[in-house]
Parts: C-alpha cells; structure tokens; sequence
C-alpha cells in the first residue's frame, strides 16, 4: 500500500505516513514475546499485520454502520496500535477504554459514544453492543481489507471509576500535530542529544510501559518510531519482568508514573546496595541512559537519588485534553530559583501557558491556575449520544488545568490542584467525593467524617467518642476495612485518623476540609486526641 503524504493529514492514515512508513522495509519496528519466543517485527510485516487485522475487522463488522464509534478495551500489547489503525482504516472512529472497565462505566461510555460495538479480551455480552474477540482478529496473518476509508476521530475515554466517565475526542490532524511537536522538543533536547552520543538510531530501543488507553501511552511509540526506534514489549508488565527487560534487551529509553520509577530504583538499590554511576551501569548497562517520569509532584529523595545516578530523566506534566504535555524538565538540569513547589520544567508541544489569578486576571507569570489557549495542540471535543461537541463551541478557546502553577522567567512549578483531587504516585486522579459516595455507609454509622489527600494519598477522617479507645476492635472499623477492600486498589485508603473530640465545621455544618490539616498539627500534639490506623502501610501513623 502505497502513501501520498500530501493528501492523508486529515485522517489516521497520517499516523502510517508519518512514523511507521519513515522505515526502511526490512527495519526492526518492534519486538515482542508470543509464546515465551522472541518475535521481531519488520517494518512490511508489521503493516501486513495491520491489514490483515483490517481484513478480518472488515467481516467481523460487515452489519455495522460506517462511522460508528467502536470501543478497544485491551490491555497494551504489541498489536494495539495494528487494531487501532486497521479499525479506522476500514472506517470506524475508536474510542479507547481501560481494560477493566464493566457494569455501570460501561453502560456510561456506550451511551456517550453510541457504541456499535467492543473489541475486547472477553465477552461483555451488553445489550445493544457486539462483541468482537481480540484474540481472534490479531490471530490474521495474511488477507487485506476490500475498501479502506480512513477516519478522522478518536477518542481516549475515562473509565468512571474515581470520577464521571469523560469522553476526549481528538481530530488525527491534532494528534499528527502533538506527535511532531513533542519529537521535536524530545530529540532537540541537550539532555536526550548527549544521552544518545554513543547509540546509533538503529539500537535506540524504548520500552513500551504505559497503557496505551492513555493519551500519552498512545502517542511514545509513534512519536519515537518517527525518529527511527526500535518499540520493545515486555513479557509482562510486572516491575520485575521490566526491570529485567531493561537489561535483557538493551533498553535505552522507557517511560512510565512515578511509582513504576521508584519500584524500579528500589530493584536496583536492593540489589547493589550502593547507588551511584558506577553500580547503575553495572546494573542496567551502558545504554540506558535516559527515561521520562509523568507527573507534577516527584518525591525530593526519589528525584536526588536519580541524580546521584548519573541518570537523566526528565519529568513531563500534563493532561489527556493537552495531548499528555504541557511542560517538561530534566531532574539533573533543574534551576535553582528558590520558588516553593514542583520544578516542571518549560512549555512545550507549542503550548501557550497563562496564570488565571485568584481575582481571574489573566496574566503570562505569577501564581494561579494554568491555562493553555491559543494552540491546536488541545482536544478537539467531546461525545454526545455519539455526536460530536466541539470544545471551543461548549468551552471556549481558553482550557483551564485545574491546577495551581508559578511561572517566572518561562519557568512553571507545579504547586497543588485548585479543587481537593488527589493525584497519586500511578497517575491516578481520586475525588474526595467519590470516597464519600463510597463510604456512604458511615453517614449512619458516624457523625463525622471526609476525606483528604495527605503525601498524595487519600485518608479519611473521622470523629467517634463511642469507641475511640477500642476503635480497631469496633464495627465501625470492620466496616470500613470491608469497603475498602472493595475499591479499586488505587482508592483505597492510606489510613484513618480517629479523633476524640467534634471537627471543626463550616456554615453548612460540614466538616471543615480546609481546616484539617491545621487541626491534625494541632491535635496530634496533645495527649490522647487523635490516633492514625494505617491501611496500606504506604504512610507511617
């Protein structure tokens, strides 16, 4: 199949154009494991895998509509992307969901979308919603689809299960967009010049970590496959395995949340004892030398002991509606401008930064909320009932963060989110009020109690006097182990703090959020007034 890379902008076939068909045909495109064997992709082979899977799409889909949204809910895997592609080849426009979404994200996500149908690791078996097996149109080997009739739209979808479930559309000339500016700034970069002095293109191999739900797990591999990487794919996403493969295979850069890094490190620590340059290249090898951590907030210790590495590993903050990049920064070249908060580095992706201050003047430094505005590096919209909604149209140009930064000299830091989020060490956003929605049982159980995000975990707080003493042995506390063993892992919490005496209140005769933190300084100073119960282990009472 050949390309006309002057007529293909406006739809996904931009994505072939511009970074798998940047290969030689013979090029090693991407390696993986079937079978516990090694199989190493070509660049021709990994295309004709792409059109076979749209060849048997074609007939799993022959009933359905053209330009219907259909869901791919899979885990990451090294034929993804192919299922992505082959389905808006063949003229269905994909909507992105997390692998273990079901009952009530679901049902939200198809009536968003107007789904016409999954492809999926099993059966969902929803009423209006084919089903398509994953397993059986990535076992094509050969066969191309009769008509191809590229999309335009995707979308990376929300499960629902710490918010409401939220539908992002991207146009693919957007993506396209994103991909370019973020290569770009990536390979322009000191930092990732030097990392690679001593490493021919040829042997730039990148682990693939992040779920490729997620806008910027979608966008790495083609982003680096359009510089001439090598896409390598574990046998498991486990920390060990990827610790291994890292030095099995020869990796040179691979990405991932702050609690993949910090597992990670610990490996490495656990087993050399010493952490220096010396021992890191001893560990993992000579090329592996560069890697990209996401997110605002990076412990200090964490971020010092990458440095004493020798290491470089930059640090990239932004959200699924600004493409996954709004700043990046590296730990080993961060300023020392004595500003409180997070170093987030510059802006790049094209984005154009503002400060919303408290009074909403709209300035280009200072401290307030982060908004991006004036770029086509943003979403384009959302779902619907299936129908598209423009963002500018609903929103307006400018978008809003919901973040707090400081920008000086060009420079942001990251200082906390306007609203109560908690954002944990998986990337993970948690909603003190979703806890509360979860924890609805205690509204009969206690006369007080929330929810806040300490050491960016979520903890509840609560006062009982009834069985303050023998809070650990009482129903109160069973029942709130019991819930929380039900919530996914990454909202469950961290601790309960038990106080003796009544919490402070606002006018609504709520508990006063913004008042706790002072409070548990103040009481945790007296004598038998608050006690810590510690959950996961992950904060010491």
């Amino acid at each position: 199949m050949q390309y006309d890379r002057n007529n293909v902008r406006n739809t996904f076939e931009s994505l072939m154009a511009h970074s798998i068909y940047g290969f030689p045909n013979d090029y090693p495109i991407a390696e993986c494991y079937e079978n516990g064997e090694k199989r190493i992709y070509s660049r021709d082979e990994y295309v004709a895998k792409i059109e076979a899977i749209a060849a048997a799409l074609e007939k799993e889909l022959a009933d359905v509509e053209k330009g219907r949204w259909i869901a791919l809910r899979h885990r990451t895997h090294v034929y993804w992307l192919p299922v992505f592609l082959a389905l808006e080849m063949i003229g269905y426009k994909v909507m992105s969901v997390d692998e273990n979404i079901s009952g009530n994200g679901l049902a939200r996500v198809m009536e968003m979308g107007n789904l016409a149908a999954i492809v999926s690791h099993a059966p969902l078996n929803m009423e209006g919603l084919k089903d398509v097996s994953f397993e059986a149109v990535t076992a094509a080997e050969t066969g191309k689809p009769e008509k191809v009739c590229w999309e335009t739209q995707m979308c990376v979808c929300t499960s629902g299960t710490s918010s409401a479930a939220k539908t992002i559309v991207f146009n693919a000339e957007v993506i396209l967009q994103m991909q370019k500016n973020i290569k770009n700034f990536i390979f322009a970069s000191p930092e990732v010049v030097q990392s690679l002095w001593n490493i021919p293109m040829n042997e730039a191999r990148v682990l693939v970590t992040l779920p490729m739900r997620h806008i910027f797990g979608f966008e790495v591999p083609m982003i680096f496959w359009g510089q001439g990487c090598t896409m390598v794919f574990p046998k498991n996403n486990g920390v060990l395995e990827l610790t291994e493969a890292i030095r099995r295979e020869r990796i040179w850069f691979t990405y991932g949340v702050p609690a993949l890094w910090k597992a990670i490190f610990r490996i490495y620590q656990n087993k050399c004892g010493t952490v220096s340059p010396e021992t890191f290249r001893e560990f993992f090898g000579e090329q592996f030398t560069h890697g990209m951590i996401g997110g605002a907030r990076i412990d200090a210790d964490f971020k010092n002991m990458v440095n004493s590495t020798g290491f470089c590993l930059s640090n990239a903050y932004g959200g699924t509606e600004i493409g996954g990049s709004v700043s990046t920064g590296y730990f080993n070249t961060e300023p020392d401008m004595g500003i409180a908060g997070e170093y987030s580095g510059v802006a790049m992706n094209g984005h154009i930064t503002k400060i919303i201050q408290e009074d909403g003047t709209i300035v280009d430094e200072g401290t307030g909320e982060l908004a991006v505005l004036g770029n086509k590096c943003i979403y384009n919209g959302i779902l619907e009932h299936g129908e598209f909604v423009p963002r500018i149209e609903r929103f307006g140009e400018m978008y809003r963060t919901g973040d707090m930064f400081t920008i000086k000299d060009g420079i942001l830091f990251y200082q906390g989110r306007c609203s109560n989020m908690i954002v944990n060490d998986s990337g993970e956003n948690i909603y003190p009020e979703e806890l509360e929605e979860d924890f609805s049982l205690l509204e009969t159980m206690t006369s007080q109690f929330c929810f806040i995000g300490i050491d960016d975990e979520p903890v509840l707080l609560l006062h009982t006097a009834d069985c303050y003493e023998n809070f650990e042995e009482s129903e109160l506390f069973a029942a709130i182990q019991k819930r929380n063993g039900e919530l996914p892992h990454y909202k469950r919490l961290a601790s309960v703090m038990v106080f003796r005496d009544p919490l402070p209140k606002t006018l609504k005769g709520e508990v006063s959020k913004k008042d706790m933190l002072n409070e548990i300084e103040t009481r945790s100073k007296l004598e038998d007034a608050m006690r810590e119960i510690t959950m996961k282990g992950k904060r010491k009472a």
